[in-house]
């Protein structure tokens, strides 16, 4: 009998936005580390946004961070930069 896994939305969006183009400078980073070390990757990301995490997440939080970095990841990489 097989068993199917099916990953929360918020991780599937932060893996899309990953991919753009505007985050290649953060893929050899997540890229260290194995799909299994999941919450090491999300560090990695934070650190990259200059986010702090500290202490233990549950999966629900887990989730509600990929939802932060995802929007945070946008934000960056859809800045306007107005010379002065």
């Amino acid at each position: 009998m097989a068993y199917l896994d099916y990953f929360p939305q918020e991780r599937i969006a932060l893996q899309e936005e990953l991919a753009h183009p505007a985050h290649q400078e953060l893929w050899p980073l997540v890229a260290k580390h194995p799909p299994q070390e999941f919450e090491l990757r999300l560090a990695e990301i934070a650190a990259y946004l200059g986010i702090v995490l500290d202490g233990y997440y549950s999966q629900e939080e887990l989730n509600k961070l990929c939802d932060i970095l995802t929007r945070k990841l946008y934000e960056k990489r859809t800045q306007i930069v107005i010379p002065t």
